[in-house]
């Protein structure tokens, strides 16, 4: 069994960016990543040698072996828990819809897609440990307690957001990049909040003129709908 499966369960996008500043300069990155990348060089490495006979130069290519022994000892434990966190990021963006308070009269309805730390073998003693996976939040290196709490505020909060079917990727790149920016609260105004109550409010106004004016006539109700009102007024 490969013991290196668990990197393709990690976000590739987050070792390009890591891989490119550790290019831009090594010791801005943590020393757990620096060793990695370094493996990870040596293992790409070509070796040259000359035969007995004069023969010219050529290259020997390496072993298959060598860069998977390479990369199992440059992965020491710090860099398991960072894959951890990028794998428990993941679990927010792609399930922490099921986890949203959207009802504020009766409690979440409970589903069986584990978003706790300990699906990611995480625990309470990693919360003040500072992870480099908060980058890929907009957050830098920051704490797991603060990843999880934006993560929480983001997806789990009274706002719930089911995006992952989006096929294009920078679309979704585009969501989470607005959301997780304000957290998925936005910022609005007071004279915002009261244009977007106004506009709700003749939406269903209208409807309900529709329904008593045209009694019996075909027509496509809006319920469910009226939050697009205010938004495309915006």
């Amino acid at each position: 069994m490969d013991t290196n499966t668990y990197l393709s369960n990690a976000e590739i996008s987050a070792f390009d960016d890591l891989y490119q500043q550790y290019q831009e300069n090594p010791d801005s990155v943590d020393p757990t990543w620096r060793k990695f990348f370094e493996g990870f060089e040596f293992s790409r490495t070509s070796y040259t040698g000359k035969s007995s006979i004069g023969e010219s130069t050529k290259t020997v290519a390496p072993k298959p072996a060598a860069p998977i022994q390479v990369v199992a000892e440059a992965a020491p434990a710090q860099f398991q828990k960072e894959i951890n966190v990028l794998n428990l990021i993941g679990a927010y963006r792609q399930r922490g819809h099921l986890f949203a308070s959207t009802n504020p009269v009766r409690p979440r309805r409970k589903y069986d897609a584990p978003i706790e730390l300990s699906s990611f073998d995480l625990g309470e003693a990693d919360m003040d440990t500072v992870f480099q996976a908060g980058m890929r939040m907009g957050l830098g290196s920051t704490t797991l307690r603060q990843i999880v709490d934006h993560l929480r505020q983001t997806y789990c909060g009274s706002i719930g957001v089911e995006y992952k079917f989006v096929r294009s990727r920078d679309a979704i790149e585009w969501l989470e990049g607005r959301m997780e920016e304000c957290r998925n609260t936005p910022n609005l105004t007071p004279d915002q909040r009261l244009q977007m109550l106004r506009k709700i409010n003749e939406a269903v106004a209208f409807e309900n003129f529709l329904q008593t004016k045209f009694v019996g006539q075909k027509r496509f109700s809006l319920e469910g709908s009226e939050s697009i009102i205010p938004a495309l007024d915006t």
